[in-house]
């Protein structure tokens, strides 16, 4: 006795399989933009800190009218200094930071850059890492605020 409506044909594929994809042998670390980003939050922070000094470590209006509201502004001055002080280290750390990067990306090999602008971009570099640890040198040095100003 025959079945009816089954007729024989092609055998039924296998049922689909999960195949993970293998894992990536390395982590590429977007050095570029660590570069960028770490120049840009350094000069961020230079600009912010300059801000503060320049806030409040300037002489109000009031203290010229009213002398005697000016009684906390030698603490108001050396707090603008000491606060400005920290942001320009930070800044400065960043900034030499990413030139680092760079001239440690050139040193090392991993980078294909010839010529006479790679050149001038090393140069450039070096410069800045240099420039940025005299700075903070300086700012440890002038403990006291300016130089130039004298506190009470």
């Amino acid at each position: 006795m025959a079945q009816s409506g089954m007729t024989p044909g092609a055998p039924l594929p296998p049922p689909p399989q999960w195949n993970p994809t293998p894992a990536p042998t390395t982590i590429t670390i977007p050095w570029n933009s660590l570069m960028m980003w770490g120049r840009a939050i350094g000069f961020l922070l230079i600009f912010v800190g300059t801000l503060i000094v320049i806030a409040f470590a300037s002489i109000p209006g009031s203290c010229i009218t009213t002398p005697s509201s000016c009684s906390s502004f030698p603490s108001q001055f050396a707090n603008s200094i000491w606060a400005g002080k920290i942001l320009w280290v930070l800044g400065l750390f960043f900034i030499g930071g990413a030139s680092g990067i760079r001239l440690q990306r050139r040193f090392s090999g991993n980078t294909n850059e010839d010529g006479a602008g790679a050149v001038a971009r090393l140069r450039a570099n070096v410069l800045i890492v240099v420039l940025s640890i005299l700075l903070m040198a300086l700012i440890l040095f002038t403990v006291n605020g300016s130089p130039a100003v004298a506190i009470p």
